[in-house]
């Protein structure tokens, strides 16, 4: 699964980012200052970066030209201007794309997507465990040769879930990621459709099994 690390200012824009990548299968990490992404990028493999030039203590012009010098990776640009000299310069400093705020979240996953795939790394959408298989590009699952048709939440919770294979998330997570950041119902809805998720696929395998890890959240087990 590629890896993608946010470095934006603007709270509320980093968290949709974020949120955005995951919901479409990338791990996804955000903080808000480019001084901090030097040190995370020396201990954490990461296959393109999203950048607001506008961060602050680490200049995003400078942090720009410091990722280009140290690490081979693409780099997309995001910035509140659209002047000429603005993109010009980000090109010139060594980034492989611009993009002008606001922007649709829809454009800046097809334009990560490019670049990933013109450095050759792979943004898969479809997840294997055994005789389990999830598509996200064809909406399928199949355990065992049955294909199962899921609910579009069902299905983004499991896909969520078996991006992460026996680890935990909390209930609060699996929310963010799933239904939104906006979202205001109870998170119990996460322990309905995990029950509802456990009866029809507990029917054709015993390879994965949902563990409720009390007072954390679920964890997909992967046999």
């Amino acid at each position: 699964m590629a890896h993608v690390l946010i470095i934006d200012e603007d709270g509320p824009i980093r968290h949709l980012l974020r949120y955005t990548l995951q919901r479409e299968g990338f791990e996804a990490t955000s903080i808000s200052e480019g001084c901090e992404a030097l040190t995370l990028l020396d201990r954490t493999p990461t296959d393109l970066v999203i950048l607001d030039v506008t961060v602050s203590r680490l200049d995003g012009w400078q942090l720009t030209r410091e990722l280009r010098t140290d690490a081979s990776l693409p780099i997309l640009l995001i910035g509140a201007s659209g002047d000429h000299t603005d993109v010009v310069r980000g090109f010139q400093l060594g980034a492989d794309d611009y993009m002008v705020k606001p922007f649709h979240p829809e454009e800046l996953v097809m334009r990560v997507r490019a670049l990933l795939k013109r450095y050759g790394v792979a943004s898969f959408t479809q997840i294997k465990h055994g005789d389990f298989m999830i598509d996200r590009a064809m909406h399928e699952v199949r355990v065992q040769g049955h294909s199962l048709i899921l609910p579009l939440k069902e299905f983004q919770l499991l896909f969520t879930l078996a991006s992460h294979p026996n680890q935990i998330l909390s209930r609060s997570q699996l929310i963010e990621q799933v239904w939104g950041v906006n979202y205001e119902g109870d998170e119990r809805t996460v322990d309905v459709h995990i029950k509802r998720l456990r009866n029809k696929l507990s029917a054709f395998t015993e390879g994965i099994r949902f563990t409720t890890v009390r007072g954390l959240g679920y964890r997909l087990d992967v046999c």
